[in-house]
C-alpha cells in the first residue's frame, strides 16, 4: 500500500537537516531557503517500517526527529542491525526505481520523516545554483559506505570492549554534524538489546563492556544520555578516526577544477 505523506506542518523541523547538509558542503541562502520550505512529512511509532513498501519507488527524504536503523532479519527472528540512521540523515539518495528496495529501515524510536524529493530534483538539475546540493548529497553518500565499512570493521575484527567504545565515538561524531552533541554529551535512546544487535553481542556481553567502561571512568550513561568522559582514551582503544566531511568536499572541489 503506498503510502501518503501528512499535510504541511506549520513548524518544518528542517533545523537538524541543514545543519547536518551545511557541516558536509557550504549551502547557499538559496539552498537554505528550498530545505526551509520541506514540509511533507510522515510520523511513525517506534518498531515500523519506514521506508515504504516493496516496489514503491523510493523519494529522497530526511529523518528529522528520531533515531531508526537498516536492519537484517533472519526466519528465527534474530536482527542484524546493518547501520543507523539518525536525526538529519537521508533514508534514501539513490534516484526513484520501481522494483527496487534498499532493504528495511526500521524506526528504534518514534521518528519523523520530511519529503525532500524536491532536493533531489535540484540537486541533479545541473544548475550552478543548486551545485551545492550535489555536493552535500555527495559528501553524504561517501560517508553512508564509510559508516557502513566501519561497522563491517567492528563486527569482523574487533573485540567487544572496541565494538562499543568505536560505536558510541561514531555516534558522538555523526551528532556534531548536525549540532546534536554537546562535546562529549549526546542523546543516546538504544538500549542494550539494539547496542547488541548493532555490535553483534549478547545483551550479557553488552552490559558487562558498559559496567567496565564505567568502572574505568570513561562513560556515563543514564536516561538515554551518553556522556564520553575520556574520548581520546576510547579512540585510543579502538583506533577509532573519525571520517572527515570536508576531505570529501575537497575531492570534489579539486576534481571539477581539473574537469573545468
Amino acid at each position: 500500500m503506498m503510502r501518503s505523506w501528512l499535510a504541511p506542518s506549520s513548524r518544518p523541523p528542517i533545523e537538524t537537516v541543514k545543519r547536518r547538509l551545511s557541516a558536509l558542503a557550504p549551502l547557499t541562502e538559496e539552498a537554505e531557503n528550498l530545505l526551509g520550505q520541506l514540509n511533507g512529512r510522515r510520523l511513525f511509532p517506534g518498531g515500523a517500517d519506514i521506508l515504504g513498501e516493496p516496489g514503491e519507488p523510493h523519494r529522497l527524504s530526511f529523518i528529522t526527529s528520531g533515531w531508526a536503523a537498516r536492519v537484517g532479519l533472519l526466519p528465527d527472528g534474530r536482527r542484524q542491525v546493518l547501520g543507523l540512521l539518525l536525526p538529519g540523515d537521508p533514508l534514501y539518495i539513490g534516484p526513484p526505481t520501481p522494483g527496487f528496495s534498499p532493504g528495511p529501515a526500521m524506526s528504534l524510536t518514534p521518528v519523523e520523516v520530511v519529503d525532500a524529493e524536491s532536493v533531489r530534483a535540484a540537486a541533479m538539475s545541473g544548475e550552478a545554483r543548486w551545485r551545492c546540493l550535489q555536493d552535500a548529497l555527495l559528501v553524504s553518500s561517501r560517508l553512508h559506505e564509510a559508516y557502513l565499512l566501519d561497522q563491517i570493521l567492528r563486527l569482523g575484527r574487533m573485540k567487544a570492549y572496541e565494538r562499543i567504545c568505536h560505536l558510541l565515538l561514531e555516534l558522538r561524531a555523526r551528532l556534531m554534524l548536525a549540532g546534536l552533541s554537546n562535546g562529549g554529551r549526546f542523546h543516546m535512546p538504544l538500549t542494550q538489546e539494539t547496542l547488541g544487535d548493532t555490535a553483534g553481542l549478547s545483551t550479557v556481553h553488552v552490559n558487562r563492556t558498559l559496567q567496565a567502561l564505567r568502572r574505568e571512568n570513561v562513560l556515563h550513561l543514564r536516561s538515554g544520555e551518553a556522556t564520553l568522559l575520556d574520548a581520546e582514551a576510547m579512540a585510543a582503544a579502538c583506533d577509532y578516526h573519525a571520517p572527515e566531511p570536508g576531505w570529501w568536499s575537497g575531492l570534489i572541489t579539486v576534481s571539477r577544477a581539473g574537469a573545468a
